[in-house]
């Protein structure tokens, strides 16, 4: 019961503040409209998890809010700087709480114009992270909330464990802002259904993350289980979920500093089994 209700959280908030379409040809019209921000809630003191990470700058502020996305680090750098986060949960200064959206895409933004709208006029308030194909030479103009948010990428295959490895690649990165609290994964064909005012507010005030997971006893739930991943993973702990989440920071740093699971998904968990499924939501269950 514990489960179906975890699952039925998950899946309302995920329908209702972002949606998920394949696009083949979009007219934007400029009347869409979101309604404007009115009041964010005070933010200066720290939530009950901070996360933070370090930069080679020796201003304080670059060191916790780095305005640069693009670094030299290998992915063994950046995992490891990632993960860092302070035992003192008071931030000695006055902050604000940041909601990461990380767009995992294969190229460029069909329905940018639409967050562009988001997100305009609320600034500070967001981080945006993207992680396309090496291949995607392209640059978002100057004007564009885009510009320059492309962190270092390799390529992605469908159903592999590079699935993870971007994953994991996008939040490393978002962790690196002392800022981030929240952080929503998601793909070029999503949209919000509500303004930025009401998902800030209901992510950053809930004291709870956004996860699928559900056990699924068809031959693509329970029939994906490997039992080679015994018995670090049994089947009776094995989890299905969606690839999409918005978490937090305690949630995000488990995943790119797990050394013990992820070895285990990423040898036997193989189509027909997806990693991006499985692995998240059994790490966290």
């Amino acid at each position: 019961m514990a489960n179906l209700l975890s699952l039925c959280m998950a899946l309302a908030v995920v329908t209702a503040l972002l949606v998920s379409f394949h696009v083949g040809k979009l007219t934007i019209s400029q009347e869409i409209y979101f309604p404007q921000i009115e009041k964010f809630p005070s933010l200066a003191t720290a939530s009950s998890h901070v996360c933070c990470s370090c930069n080679s700058s020796s201003s304080l502020d670059e060191w916790l809010h780095p305005k640069e996305v693009w670094h030299s680090m290998t992915d063994e750098e950046l995992m490891w700087r990632a993960s860092m986060a302070p035992r003192v949960e008071e931030y000695p200064h006055n902050w604000t709480a940041r909601v990461a959206f990380m767009f995992l895409t294969r190229g460029r933004l069909p329905l940018g114009p639409i967050w562009e709208w988001f997100f305009k006029g609320h600034e500070g308030f967001y981080s945006i992270y993207v992680h396309a194909s090496p291949e995607f030479k392209e640059e978002a103009v100057e004007s564009s909330v885009f510009f320059k948010r492309r962190i270092p990428s390799k390529p992605v295959e469908w159903g592999a464990a590079t699935m993870i490895n971007a994953e994991r690649r996008l939040l490393a990165n978002a962790l690196l802002d002392f800022s981030n609290q929240r952080f929503i994964l998601l793909s070029e064909t999503c949209i919000p259904l509500f303004n930025f005012t009401t998902i800030y507010n209901y992510l950053i005030n809930s004291n709870q993350t956004f996860l699928g997971s559900f056990d699924d006893p068809r031959p693509m739930g329970r029939g994906r289980y490997n039992k080679r991943m015994w018995p670090l993973v049994t089947l009776a702990d094995w989890r299905k979920g969606s690839q999409w989440f918005a978490i937090d920071c305690k949630i995000s740093i488990e995943i790119i500093s797990d050394l013990k699971y992820y070895p285990v998904f990423r040898d036997h968990c193989r189509p027909p089994c997806y990693m991006d499924e499985h692995y998240p939501t059994n790490l966290s269950d």
